[in-house]
């Protein structure tokens, strides 16, 4: 039985990335498909891949084992704290299972990436060659089916928030094929006013010229299909538009924009956020990948300033985004 694995099928923008095996005993395995290693035009799916970052040659030719976690690229794309915790029950599943969790969410991740859980049929013989004596098996029956589809979208971060479809000035939980266009982060158990706090300090961003998504506060009452939540008795919650969603460059409905945080760029763990990494290299990663170098820095520079100024002790590496096209 330890040998038996399910799989994942990863893809970027519609194009075939790798695999994601996990096994039973717990043990998941990324590895790249030969057709994206061997592009020289292959997309973006994370800089760690990008044809001119260091050791990515070797990155891709490998096969990444974890126990429990999937690699930091992945790992990074699911949520943190409470929740990964409402998610979690509603599967009845330990919240380390990230394996999972991510074959539940990954219709509805942040970015482009998407993964699928695959068929024992539809698995190549190129991947079962790499993983020797071992079997794919099918996911269980049960496993999507009696889950329905509330809160079947990943939002990073330790912040209860969710991904909201907004019409006609009400905001509903995304559902079946829909993609979110709002993050909406509800009012906080712990800490009073927590949405109007961020929305001050995004407005005060905003007006020393950092630029900032959309954002507004939102009625709570205004919010359709919430899970059974505890709410303080606050009016208000916080509305953020989404920048790795877009309705505008194409006729499709939902377009995924290209994004990934520096705790992906910089191969670290979620929980490492905090310690790892500095400014100076997300400086010049951004100096050297970035479509805007020099603008893109001094826009850098502009929100230490004003992290500096609000005492903003919470810009960790997953609050540091780096977009694509």
């Amino acid at each position: 039985m330890s040998n038996n694995m399910n799989v994942l099928e990863l893809t970027f923008q519609g194009e075939l990335v790798g695999y994601v095996a996990g096994y039973q005993n717990g043990l998941n395995v990324l590895s790249f498909a030969d057709e994206f290693k061997h592009n020289p035009n292959r997309p973006t799916f994370s800089l760690t891949t990008h044809p001119d970052f260091p050791r990515s040659e070797p990155f891709l030719s490998e096969g990444h084992a974890k126990n429990q976690r999937l690699y930091p690229i992945l790992s990074n794309l699911l949520p943190e704290g409470a929740l990964r915790e409402l998610i979690a029950q509603g599967l009845k599943i330990h919240p380390d299972n990230e394996f999972q969790i991510l074959s539940y969410l990954g219709d509805d991740l942040p970015g482009a990436i998407v993964a699928r859980p695959m068929t024992p049929d539809e698995v190549p013989d190129s991947l079962l060659s790499k993983h020797k004596n071992a079997k794919a098996v099918a996911f269980e029956q049960d496993f999507f089916a009696m889950q329905g589809r509330e809160n079947k979208f990943s939002l990073a971060g330790v912040q209860m928030k969710f991904s909201m479809k907004e019409k006609d000035g009400r905001y509903n939980l995304s559902q079946g094929d829909a993609l979110g266009d709002w993050i909406i982060k509800t009012p906080s158990t712990k800490h009073k006013d927590v949405p109007l706090n961020e929305y001050t300090a995004m407005m005060l961003t905003s007006l020393v010229g950092v630029d900032v998504p959309d954002m507004k506060l939102v009625e709570l009452d205004k919010l359709d299909n919430l899970p059974q939540i505890n709410l303080p008795n606050e009016k208000f919650a916080f509305a953020i538009k989404r920048f790795d969603r877009n309705t505008l460059l194409t006729d499709r409905q939902d377009e995924r924009v290209h994004m990934e945080d520096f705790a992906q760029i910089l191969v670290k763990y979620p929980h490492e956020k905090y310690k790892a990494g500095n400014y100076e290299q997300i400086a010049r990663v951004l100096y050297n990948f970035s479509g805007n170098a020099i603008a893109d820095v001094q826009q850098f520079a502009r929100r230490l300033l004003v992290n500096i100024l609000l005492a903003n002790g919470d810009a960790h590496l997953k609050n540091r985004t780096y977009l694509g096209v």
